[in-house]
């Protein structure tokens, strides 16, 4: 294939479903805030490698019903799904953990046709022709997905249904623009009374719900491609792997700050967008040494390839170019 030969990949495929992955396993490190039993070491480093560890270890309870069947959906779910079987599920057991709903109803077996990708998720357990509200009901999903392209095709009935059943339901209604964004913040934060946690493929502003102000992140890949790229580019990959975009979601949910998860928020804010394209970088450049795929030099201690990738990061400065004469 060509990302086999070349050092390519597909952002909107690849890109999206790392963020949204990223945004996950932040979302269920928010849920376990302040919760007894939550991880509590005073080695930044070592807390911020268990509680990852957690996070993952968590993301195998998930249920998650995606609205979409198209490439957006099956691309975006097929990297959370590969991020289960990479944390020791079987390909069969965490395809169960998905359930598809698109305009032929259930993505369930028996369909005439399959696009790319549908068969492994097709459900042999659930009648096809099942309603949607009716499908929230009996899987009860802890995460809500919407990469349908359908402005408003998430309804109070829906929400309400899946906020019956879980404590803080994941809403991440992602198509853009924002005319087509499944819900709006404000319907999920007020549908679930305040319970929610979204993120949304557009811009939307903060939300003030009885009188509390609630803050949606913004899923966006922009997150993810630049630091991917920076990290090819400054160890040299020979392709970019899976491996690559598992790597920058964990980064991306480990650069969430307190502070931030205290706003709502299961992304960081995009002023820290440089920042956080570089430490992704740094760990992709590991990455690529360890997979055998590094063909530069890249250092060995951590301080040294952040400096080095620092070194490699374009700066938009300017000399003057025009002489100055009194």
């Amino acid at each position: 294939s060509t990302q086999s030969t070349w050092g390519c990949f597909n952002d909107d495929i690849q890109g999206t479903g790392a963020m949204t992955l990223g945004a996950i396993l932040a979302a269920i490190r928010s849920k376990n805030l302040g919760k007894a039993g939550t991880i509590a070491i005073e080695n930044d480093q070592i807390a911020q490698t268990l509680r990852l560890q957690q996070s993952n270890n968590e993301l195998l309870n998930q249920k998650i019903l995606c609205v979409g069947a198209g490439s957006a959906g099956i691309g975006v779910v097929q990297t959370i799904w590969r991020k289960m079987i990479h944390e020791g599920l079987s390909p069969k057991k965490a395809a169960e953990k998905f359930w598809f709903f698109d305009n032929q109803g259930v993505l369930a077996q028996g369909r005439n046709f399959y696009s790319d990708g549908q068969e492994t998720f097709a459900r042999g357990d659930i009648d096809p022709k099942m309603p949607i509200v009716e499908l929230i009901k009996t899987v009860k999903p802890t995460i809500l997905l919407g990469l349908s392209g359908i402005g408003g095709i998430f309804t109070e009935d829906m929400i309400r249904e899946m906020a019956k059943h879980v404590d803080k339901p994941i809403i991440f209604p992602l198509s853009n623009p924002t005319s087509k964004s499944e819900c709006t913040p404000e319907q999920a934060y007020t549908w679930t009374e305040g319970r929610a946690i979204v993120a949304t493929g557009s811009p939307f502003k903060t939300v003030n719900y009885k009188g509390k102000t609630y803050y949606p992140s913004q899923g966006n890949n922009m997150f993810i491609y630049p630091g991917v790229g920076l990290g090819a580019i400054a160890s040299g990959a020979k392709r970019i792997s899976m491996g690559f975009f598992g790597i920058a979601s964990e980064t991306l949910a480990q650069n969430v700050t307190e502070e931030e998860f205290a706003q709502g928020l299961v992304l960081p804010k995009v002023t820290r967008i440089k920042d956080i394209s570089k430490n992704i970088a740094v760990q992709i450049c590991k990455e690529a040494v360890s997979a055998g795929l590094s063909t530069k030099p890249v250092p060995e201690n951590i301080k040294d390839i952040e400096k080095y990738v620092e070194e490699q990061m374009y700066v938009p400065f300017y000399s003057d170019m025009v002489r100055r004469f009194r």
